[in-house]
């Protein structure tokens, strides 16, 4: 009988320490703090592209085949109405395609789960696309569908995936860097020379050619050894086009960056440079 007596005296007090643990008004569990939001506005720049309140929308997206439309930033409703800023407390943005055939979604690299996207069109069409703001592998919030129309558009482009590097005078090819990274050709200059300006053009998957809009763009350079060879690089009215200057013989590489507001959107493999 004693025993029993004991054995209940100790679990009523292990039951008493865990609810007075649980209970404990000193350590609260915080309440996890959700954003709230009645509808999505879209913008760029500030001028309104679209927006959806209470998951119903009058608005269709547009986006070019094979290209990337502009930057749509991303704000919300709140629920008087009023266009608020994204949440600052960890959310991410995600954006649910329906038809990814149709278009999918592009967001500089770093910038993944930003409150900014495009849309990259990749066959005429239509479908709609959703988007969600994620906390913590939950969404706390989701838009309502927005329908996207992608169409023919001529001039446009996709992101870049190698460079080709033109003798501008001639118009002569010269360097090739592919999308795999092989690079073909090499640039040449006698020492204490320069070559001729060489004018640089991006391509994308569909080897459309183009030159991105600046100021918004701008042109990055790394050479291996600037002992023996350096660079005259862009201005700014020739914003793609450089020339080399041979410091020295020997060999070495130069390395060409597409910045995108100062951060690097592509990269290419190194290009040979030879110094006779």
């Amino acid at each position: 009988m004693l025993n029993t007596i004991k054995f209940s005296f100790i679990l009523f007090s292990f039951i008493g320490i865990i609810f007075y643990s649980g209970c404990n008004e000193d350590d609260p569990i915080p309440a996890e703090e959700h954003f709230e939001a009645i509808g999505v506005f879209l913008h760029d720049s500030g001028i309104e592209i679209a927006s959806i309140l209470r998951g119903i929308t009058n608005d269709t997206l547009i986006a070019p085949v094979g290209g990337l439309g502009g930057a749509l930033n991303v704000q919300f409703y709140n629920d008087d109405e009023e266009i608020i800023d994204p949440p600052t407390g960890g959310q991410t943005l995600a954006v649910e395609v329906e038809d990814t055939s149709i278009v999918g979604i592009f967001q500089h690299p770093g910038e993944e789960g930003d409150f900014e996207f495009h849309l990259r069109g990749k066959q005429a069409g239509t479908t709609h696309i959703e988007l969600f703001v994620m906390h913590e592998g939950h969404s706390d919030f989701r838009s309502g569908k927005i329908p996207v129309r992608v169409e023919d558009v001529e001039g446009t482009y996709g992101e870049p995936v190698g460079l080709k590097l033109y003798d501008e005078e001639s118009g002569t090819l010269l360097v090739t860097v592919n999308a795999d990274g092989s690079v073909v050709g090499s640039l040449s200059v006698s020492a204490n020379d320069t070559t001729d300006h060489v004018e640089l053009k991006f391509f994308d998957e569909n080897n459309i050619e183009f030159q991105p809009p600046v100021p918004e763009y701008s042109l990055g350079y790394q050479i291996a050894n600037e002992t023996i060879a350096g660079i005259d690089p862009p201005t700014v009215d020739e914003p793609w086009a450089f020339r080399i200057i041979g410091n020295a013989a020997g060999s070495t590489t130069i390395t060409l960056i597409l910045n995108h507001d100062n951060s690097a959107e592509y990269t290419s493999s190194p290009i040979p440079i030879d110094v006779q």
